[in-house]
């Protein structure tokens, strides 16, 4: 019986060993391919956290949907004047036996625009859907909104194709923040960043206009 326990314990502690090297492995490969992506952007990359994003960001629902948020492998920089971030979020929900972990890859630009408060809960997340989602004032393809409609109708629009990404908008202030589960495979927003921050800029652009276009026809 004893024999069996210390073969038993053995077993498990070569488990956790091998476990922590893949996990240690696939670390470092991940941080050398953002690395090869931010130099191909002429951007930076930091595997940690130069920002201090719990605290930098701590208004946004991804941000606060657990406890003990941790932001790494970052790409950051500027697109056309506006700074842009890419980085990867984990934080835990429960405590004990029912912690889970749960991971993003998550972009923001800080813009140089005054935004409407805008948040897009995606059905294919549910998980980080917090409690107001019972406030909802509209909905767009995938996507449980409160906010400005007509901001969320257009960025349902522009990123429609990959609405079934679990992919979640929230605007506050200048900054945009996009997140996508890191369970998903088959888009990796964190390499898209030029392509994310172009679209972001026609549709925040494009959003402006009209405004100014409305409220000139209001004063008129």
């Amino acid at each position: 019986m004893q024999s069996f326990l210390t073969i038993l314990l053995l077993a498990i502690l070569v488990g956790a060993i091998v476990t922590f090297v893949v996990m240690g492995l696939r670390q470092r490969r991940r941080r050398n391919l953002l690395a090869r992506v931010a130099h191909k952007m002429n951007m930076r990359f930091s595997g940690d956290d130069p920002f201090d994003i719990p605290n930098r960001y701590s208004n946004f629902a991804i941000i606060t949907s657990g406890h003990s948020p941790c932001a790494s492998n970052f790409i950051y920089g500027q697109i056309d004047g506006w700074p842009i971030r890419a980085f990867d979020f984990r934080f835990e929900l429960g405590h004990g036996t029912r912690r889970q972990t749960s991971y993003y890859h998550i972009i923001v630009l800080e813009t140089d625009l005054q935004l409407p408060e805008l948040i897009m809960w995606n059905d294919n997340d549910p998980q980080t859907s917090p409690l107001s989602i019972s406030l909802a004032t509209g909905r767009f393809g995938c996507w449980s909104v409160r906010g400005d409609d007509k901001l969320a109708q257009a960025l349902q629009g522009a990123f429609a194709e990959i609405g079934d990404t679990g992919l979640g908008i929230e605007i506050l202030g200048k900054n945009v923040m996009l997140c996508v589960p890191a369970a998903n495979k088959r888009v990796h927003l964190e390499t898209k960043i030029e392509q994310v921050a172009q679209t972001l800029r026609g549709v925040l652009s494009r959003w402006r206009e009209l405004e100014e276009s409305e409220q000139q026809i209001d004063v008129t």
